[in-house]
Protein backbone atom coordinates (compact mmCIF):
# COMPACT_ATOMS: atom_id res chain seq x y z
CA UNK A 1 0.00 0.00 0.00
CA UNK A 2 1.30 3.79 -1.03
CA UNK A 3 -0.39 6.26 0.87
CA UNK A 4 0.62 10.15 1.91
CA UNK A 5 -1.97 9.41 5.08
CA UNK A 6 0.37 9.04 7.87
CA UNK A 7 -2.25 8.67 10.54
CA UNK A 8 -3.70 5.55 8.51
CA UNK A 9 -0.52 4.59 7.85
CA UNK A 10 0.88 4.76 11.69
CA UNK A 11 -2.57 2.62 12.43
CA UNK A 12 -1.65 -0.64 9.81
CA UNK A 13 1.77 -0.37 8.73
CA UNK A 14 4.95 -3.10 9.44
CA UNK A 15 7.10 -1.40 7.21
CA UNK A 16 7.94 1.99 5.73
CA UNK A 17 9.52 3.21 2.95
CA UNK A 18 10.46 6.72 2.37
CA UNK A 19 10.51 7.99 -1.37
CA UNK A 20 12.05 11.24 -2.53
CA UNK A 21 12.30 11.98 -6.40
CA UNK A 22 10.95 8.41 -7.37
CA UNK A 23 14.09 7.28 -5.10
CA UNK A 24 13.73 4.78 -1.86
CA UNK A 25 15.92 7.28 0.70
CA UNK A 26 14.73 4.99 3.90
CA UNK A 27 13.52 2.07 4.55
CA UNK A 28 12.87 0.90 8.44
CA UNK A 29 10.05 -1.18 10.39
CA UNK A 30 6.93 1.51 10.78
CA UNK A 31 7.97 2.39 14.34
CA UNK A 32 11.73 2.69 13.71
CA UNK A 33 10.59 5.46 10.71
CA UNK A 34 8.36 6.92 12.77
CA UNK A 35 10.11 7.84 16.59
CA UNK A 36 13.42 7.99 14.83
CA UNK A 37 14.01 8.89 11.18
CA UNK A 38 17.58 8.48 9.47
CA UNK A 39 17.04 11.05 7.27
CA UNK A 40 16.70 14.64 7.30
CA UNK A 41 14.14 14.86 4.59
CA UNK A 42 12.06 12.06 6.21
CA UNK A 43 12.60 14.21 9.87
CA UNK A 44 11.43 17.27 7.99
CA UNK A 45 8.55 15.25 6.60
CA UNK A 46 7.36 13.64 9.60
CA UNK A 47 7.09 17.28 11.27
CA UNK A 48 4.92 18.56 8.02
CA UNK A 49 7.28 20.18 5.82
CA UNK A 50 7.39 19.80 1.95
CA UNK A 51 10.15 18.22 1.18
CA UNK A 52 11.47 18.81 -1.98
Amino acid sequence: MATHDLGRARLIAAHANFLLNGKNVESAAAADFSAVPETAAAQAFLKGDIVE
